[in-house]
């Protein structure tokens, strides 16, 4: 007979709820389900998840706690709000980042997941970029590149000044 085997897992403190249930139901339907002991210390952040059984019933049943933290975190995620960044972007390049009928812009929204909205009746134009962070940091990556190039291309054209 092989003696227990205990596995711990770390749960960040903001999901353990999920995982604990209403008055310990979720925690006691996991024991039930897989035969396993389940042993939470929430004192801590992350928190420690220690299962205790056999090697097979242990594997169930982390597999399922798993399962748990990695849909609370795409629940979190969901929930997050949109963030919104601005650029300025000059008045003279503006043109270069919507693109002919608005199709540079719309390429880069389809291909970072955000909606860009550009007020260019100033200068410099305002260039608002909404979306997850992660969106939000590529997409502006990619506009502060072209207004990059733009600047050069702009430099190259200029004629050096003669005295």
């Amino acid at each position: 007979r092989t003696p227990p085997l205990t596995e711990r897992l770390d749960c960040p403190k903001i999901h353990i709820g999920e995982i604990i249930g209403q008055g310990g139901r979720v925690k006691r339907s996991i024991e039930d389900d897989t035969g396993t002991k389940i042993f939470i210390l929430d004192k801590c952040d992350p928190c420690k998840v220690d299962i205790t059984g056999k090697r097979e019933c242990v594997d169930r049943a982390k597999e399922i706690v798993v399962k748990m933290m990695k849909e609370c975190e795409e629940n979190a995620q969901a929930r997050t709000p949109p963030l919104t960044e601005r650029l300025d972007c000059p008045k003279i390049h503006i043109g270069e980042i919507i693109g002919q009928g608005g199709r540079v812009k719309r390429s880069i929204e389809d291909d970072t997941g955000t909606k860009i909205f550009i007020l260019d009746k100033c200068d410099p134009c305002k260039v608002d970029i909404t979306g997850k962070r992660e969106c939000v940091d590529r997409a502006k990556e990619i506009v502060v590149k072209m207004m990059k190039e733009c600047e050069e291309n702009a430099q190259a054209r200029t004629p050096p000044l003669t005295e």
